[in-house]
């Protein structure tokens, strides 16, 4: 039986403290076993109990060019951690995925100290806070606190090379081609240069006026967002797990696009649900003319997308926190049994 779990999250790059941390923690904890909310916590790796670590993602090796391209100083932070893994990996520490395909094709393709056996994956859940359909701000609040002139296309992302902006205005261009003019609501901060392609081509081609920055957003202005909007667009090229936006515009009753990935199609699969027949509208990643062609077929039959949608999405949503919470609790007993096991043989 697990009789305590601690959940080890601070960090400091101090060395020093990092240390006391753990020493702290082995001294006084009552824990039987730590999990480890982010890879690259180094201060865990001091604590000399069984471990977890929440493996989120390993996005910064995968496209590693797309990063370096963009910043090539941002190598130290990817090198670093790199390290934390492969050390987290070195000591046994069990590893869990938020996907199947974060665990085979980017820890254990990337992390050779990781053997499979340490590792498992657990989907997470939508993480729509209680009630907040009952919050929702009237439209014009909205509309007037973002200085939104036109309908809209919401996608709350934060800007990073893989998450593909570009092709989503690429569409838009193409959508202005044909007479139809949206803009963009996105939740990055300020502007377009963290991705220096997607600004460039913005820029050339006048989309940087019909791009709204929201910034960060409360719950309540966010589900706001998502109920007005006209779609909630997911490009991104990856995600860890099943992409969060599309399960939170699910709820709001919003039309959603989604790039056709691997782990959008995984947790799919996963739910017995066929991609390409499930009321879903997915497409070719970078292909900025499927993307148009999908969003006019939703701008025109939004009404019919909204119902064909609703099977899966009341099937996805009917995966709760407690339903993860149960599976992660297997896992610990497992590392905890896996431990004692190994303390007989020796």
């Amino acid at each position: 039986e697990v009789k305590k779990l601690e959940i080890f999250h601070n960090h400091t790059k101090d060395e020093k403290e990092q240390d006391t941390l753990a020493k702290l923690a082995n001294r006084y904890s009552q824990a039987d076993c730590f999990l480890i909310s982010i890879v690259t916590q180094e201060n865990g790796l001091g604590i000399n109990r069984p471990k977890v670590v929440i493996m989120h993602d390993l996005a910064t090796l995968e496209f590693y060019d797309y990063f370096i391209a963009q910043n090539p100083n941002i190598i130290n932070w990817i090198k670093y951690g790199k390290h934390c893994v492969e050390e987290y990996g070195k000591q046994g520490t069990f590893f869990c995925g938020i996907s199947e395909y974060v665990i085979k094709y980017q820890l254990l393709k990337f992390i050779k100290t990781v053997p499979e056996e340490n590792t498992d994956y657990i989907y997470h859940a939508s993480m729509v806070p209680e009630n907040i359909s009952d919050k929702i701000l009237d439209r014009n609040a909205v509309l007037e606190k973002y200085n939104i002139t036109k309908k809209y296309i919401f996608y709350p992302t934060q800007i990073r090379p893989y998450k593909n902006v570009i092709t989503l205005l690429k569409a838009i261009k193409i959508l202005q081609s044909k007479g139809i003019y949206l803009q963009l609501v996105l939740t990055a901060d300020s502007n377009l240069k963290e991705d220096n392609k997607a600004y460039v081509y913005a820029n050339e081609n006048n989309l940087l006026n019909d791009i709204i920055f929201s910034g960060s957003v409360s719950e309540i202005n966010l589900y706001s967002l998502y109920q007005y909007a006209e779609i909630m667009v997911s490009p991104s090229l990856f995600e860890g797990g099943f992409p969060l936006q599309a399960l939170e515009a699910l709820f709001m009753n919003t039309p959603v696009l989604m790039a056709r990935i691997p782990v959008t199609l995984e947790r799919l699969r996963h739910e017995g649900i066929d991609p390409e027949n499930c009321g879903l509208k997915l497409f070719e990643p970078e292909d900025e003319h499927d993307l148009a062609n999908k969003m006019i077929d939703i701008l025109i039959n939004k009404k019919i997308i909204l119902q064909e949608q609703q099977k899966v999405g009341d099937k996805l949503l009917s995966y709760t926190w407690d339903d993860v919470s149960k599976q992660y609790y297997k896992i610990f007993l497992a590392t905890l049994n896996k431990e004692g096991n190994a303390l007989k043989d020796a």
